[in-house]
This record gives structure tokens, sequence and C-alpha cells, in this order.
């Protein structure tokens, strides 16, 4: 989704730019904003490249006295994008110090093609070439149909768009524009492959032929110029009428029709046909039913009457069943194998030599062939897929001797003593209970990441953690337990987030109520008598 709002960015970056109002700042800055909290990793930095490429073309296309004050302006959007989304970035760049990448580099970005072999993909209209593994591409998922006359306008008609001198420094921009992401995406081919070999860092970024949907709205762009420029010189050289004989009363009668009228109904025939063939080529695709799977539904309503309380499970086995994923997380089951791009960095500890204990799955759900403790015990099949009881794993919450949760010690499951938990939003884990034996910890089965907090019956208390997992110390008797997940860094990215908004309401309101004041101060020199003389 964040993938739309590329288009608005490069727009109104190059329309900010150019502009000396307040208002396009703003206006820009809310699409940067945009993209920056859509969620995809790479988007940033794609986004920070192609906006670098329109701002060079703004620069030199501009005088020399006009170059900084450009440039003072295109920090600006950037700031101010950067503050509005500041509260999902700032806990982001906060986690870099918590996490690990799981995903390795791509030294072969095997998605990319040249750049004639991509282009090929825009104009291909069999719905099977998305999975094709041809044309220099290790694998599919090439294939973005946009048509042929975008692109054959693109390619065919620059040359007579850059005759119109005002369209210039729009036309070699979004030419530009093009270029450098088309040939981002030949990574695996020169010039590009010299950055990615200078700055290894660059092959972390997979999937280059992502990169063909950015590069989708600056080609349409480009075909549009030059179909306009097109049009305005035909209708140059076609000025006056045709002739069209009709008959009227009986007899032959012969009416002029002007050729600029004909190329208009031409051009809307063209277009007309056009948008045509793209929508239903991409119709199935883009409304594609995708009823979600009934079996996750089915299976995890079944573990959880049977089940009620709070616990790990594993669906898939040694893998993950991915369409499972929304029914547990509507239930508020928490998945154990679920690992996506980074995992917690105390995640390797947890799980290395001298742990004492670590946090396994209750349930799993798998197919029968893969791999299960010897102990696990079948408790129900769901068409095949069979849900098995784990009875070694540890309470979601327990509390045990401190001496047994030391590393190189070994706690088993019958020296927990287990005690009520529940989520109480994505943010909260609620414990209920009394320590088993006297001088017991509480740990609770949630890894200690920066930005934790614990109330005991409502009172602020410290976390002591247990092998890098949720802990506290636990007085006698029955207590409530509640942590709460409240990072500083989402508090500071979220005031940062709102002055952000303010200024960006600020410029707004101050350009609307300078165009207000100066409106009405023409009126009033309109209606003076010193004007009504002058005149």
């Amino acid at each position: 989704l964040g993938m739309a709002w590329f288009p608005w960015c490069f727009a109104s970056f190059w329309w900010a730019v150019r502009r000396r109002d307040r208002a396009s700042l703003a206006l820009a800055a809310i699409c940067v904003a945009m993209v920056l909290t859509a969620g995809g990793g790479y988007y940033p930095f794609y986004l920070l490249v192609s906006l670098s490429a329109l701002m060079i073309v703004a620069l030199l296309s501009s005088h020399r006295a006009d170059r900084w004050p450009k440039a003072q302006r295109a920090i600006a959007v950037a700031a101010l994008g950067v503050g509005l989304a500041a509260v999902t970035l700032l806990p982001l760049a906060d986690g870099y110090r918590y996490t690990v990448r799981d995903a390795g580099q791509d030294l072969d970005q095997r998605f990319s093609q040249p750049i004639r072999y991509a282009l090929i993909n825009y104009v291909v209209s069999q719905p099977a070439w998305f999975n094709t593994e041809i044309l220099g591409s290790a694998g599919g998922w090439n294939w973005f149909y946009i048509g042929f006359l975008p692109v054959l306008a693109a390619l065919s008609l620059t040359p007579l768009a850059l005759s119109r001198r005002h369209r210039r420094p729009a036309l070699i921009g979004v030419a530009v524009l093009a270029l450098v992401i088309l040939a981002w995406h030949a990574s695996k081919f020169a010039p590009v492959k010299y950055i990615y070999d200078w700055v290894p860092f660059l092959y972390t970024f997979r999937f280059p032929n992502r990169l063909l949907v950015l590069a989708t709205s600056p080609l349409i762009v480009l075909g549009g110029i030059g179909l306009q420029s097109l049009l305005l010189d035909l209708r140059r050289w076609g000025r006056g009428f045709v002739a069209v004989v009709s008959r009227k009363d009986g007899g032959p009668a012969i009416t002029g029709v002007s050729i600029k009228h004909i190329l208009d109904v031409a051009l809307i025939v063209v277009l007309v046909l056009t948008l045509r063939d793209v929508y239903s080529i991409n119709k199935v695709f883009a409304f594609a039913p995708r009823p979600r799977n009934p079996k996750p539904n089915t299976a995890l309503t079944w573990l959880k009457n049977y089940d009620p309380d709070l616990y790990y499970t594993n669906i898939g086995g040694g893998t993950i069943y991915w369409d499972w994923t929304p029914a547990a997380y509507e239930m508020e089951m928490p998945i154990i194998n679920f690992e996506y791009g980074r995992h917690v960095a105390t995640s390797d500890q947890q799980h290395g030599e001298g742990s004492p204990f670590v946090a396994t799955p209750k349930y799993m759900l798998a197919l029968p062939d893969q791999p299960r403790p010897e102990n696990a015990e079948m408790i129900h099949d769901f068409d095949g897929v069979g849900l098995w009881y784990l009875p070694d794993a540890l309470p979601f919450a327990f509390s045990a001797a401190p001496a047994e949760l030391q590393p190189y010690a070994s706690l088993n499951r019958q020296d927990a003593s287990a005690l009520k938990a529940r989520l109480d939003g994505p943010n909260s884990v609620v414990v209920t209970g009394a320590p088993g034996t006297a001088g017991d910890q509480l740990v609770v089965l949630v890894s200690d990441y920066a930005g934790w907090r614990l109330l005991v019956d409502g009172r602020p208390a410290e976390i002591t953690s247990a092998n890098y997992y949720l802990g506290a110390v636990m007085p006698p008797g029955e207590h409530t337990y509640t942590f709460v997940f409240s990072p500083t860094s989402h508090y500071a990215g979220l005031g940062i987030s709102l002055l952000s908004l303010l200024i960006a309401l600020g410029l707004m309101w101050a350009d609307s109520s300078f165009r207000l004041a100066r409106s009405r101060l023409e009126a009033a020199i309109a209606q003076s008598p010193s004007a009504s003389s002058a005149d």
C-alpha cells in the first residue's frame, strides 16, 4: 500500500521545491510521511534516492541564485516529513540496538534484470508471465502490465517533447527518475553493480523487482508528456477543417469539421481503449477472490475452547503456516515460530549454552511428518493437520526458586508453579497469583525488550529479568503483576510527530491567511476613490 504514495511524493516534491509558498512544503512532507509510515523496510531508502535524483535535476535546471533556496526547501520537506513520521521511525531506529537481522545478503540479486528486459514486463499482456522465469531473472514476480502506449510514447516521443523549452526541466526530471529506478532494478549489471560492490550494505536490499512498481509512474508521466507534445504539434500542422459530405433535405451538404476536434476525439478514443486494456488484463490479479482459509479458525477456536489459558503455539512445525497467523492474532494466541526479517537479540542468549530454561510451545499444529518431541501427544486431527500437546513446555507465567533460574541451572516443568496470565491488548501482560514457595521469583515468557514497565497492584516496581525474560520479585500472598510495554522512544517520537503536525498545519494556515489578506487588500485598493480617479 505504501507504493501508492510514491507518485504523490514525486509530484508534490517537484512542485514544492519550485515554488515559494509554505503550504506546498507541508503537503509534500505529508506525502513523504505517508511512505515512511507505510511499513515497507526498503521504502525510505527508495524514496531518498528517487527524490535525490529529482532534486539534482531541479538544481541543475535553475539559475545559480535560485539553487540554494530550492535546496533549503528540499531540506525543509525532508525534515518535516521525517518529523511527521517520527512516531514510527524513532522506535524502529532504537530497535536496531536490540534486534538481529535474519535474512542474509542477496549477493546474486536474483530478481534483477537488464533495463531492456525490465521494460518488456510492462507490455506483455499474458498473466502467465507473472511467474515466468525468463529474461535474466531467477524467479517470477516481475510482471507489471501498463500497456504498450506509455512505454512506446516514453521511448519514442521524448525528443519531440524536448523541443518545448518550458517543459524541459519537468521532462528531464521524470526521464532521469525513470532511468535511475530502472538502472537500480538492474542492480546486478553495470553501472549499479559497481556501486553495490563498493557499498556491500546495499546487498541487504532484496527483491529489486519491486523497483519496477516505482518506475511505473514516471514512465506513464513521461509517455503522457510525449503524447501531449505530439498532439500539440499535430494541431499546429493540421490547422483548418475537413470537409464532411452529408445529405440534408434530400440534397448533399458540406460541413467543415475542425481537425483539432478530430485529433481530440482520436486521442480520447485511444486513451479509453488503453485504459480498458490495462484494466481488463490486471483485473484478474487486482480483484482476484482471496478467501481466507477456514481451517485455521476451526482449529484455533477448538484449541482455545479446549485450553483457554495463555500459552505459545507452533503452527506448521519446522516451517510456519502463514495463512494461519491472522486467525491467531485475532484470538490473541501467541505464535512462537513466527519470525520475519529480524529477531530480538537476546533470543540467541536465551537458547545458548548455559541457558537454564527457554520458552517452548505448549501445542503444535502440523502435518504428521514434522519433527516433534517423543512424548508429544496427539489430541485432535483437523483434516490431516494434527494438534499435538507438548507436556514439557513451561507455563507462560510461573514462579520458581531463584537458584533454578541462574545460568547453567536446569529448570524442569515440575519445578515451575503456574500462574494465571492473560494479554490485555497488544502491549500488556497481566499475571495474578502467589509464589509457589516463599522466596520464589516470577517469570513471564516474554523477552525483556527495552521499554517494559511493571506495576504490582497498580504501584510501580522493578523488573527482575531471568534469562532475558520478564520477571519480578514476588512478595508473599496473591498480587497482580501488570507488565506494560511503554518505550520512551514511542513517546519521544509521538511528541516530535505532533509538533511537526502543528508546524505543517501552521504553514498551510499562514499561506491561506496571507492569500486572504492579499485578496482583501487588492479589493480595497480597487474600490478606493484614488484608484477610480487614476482609471
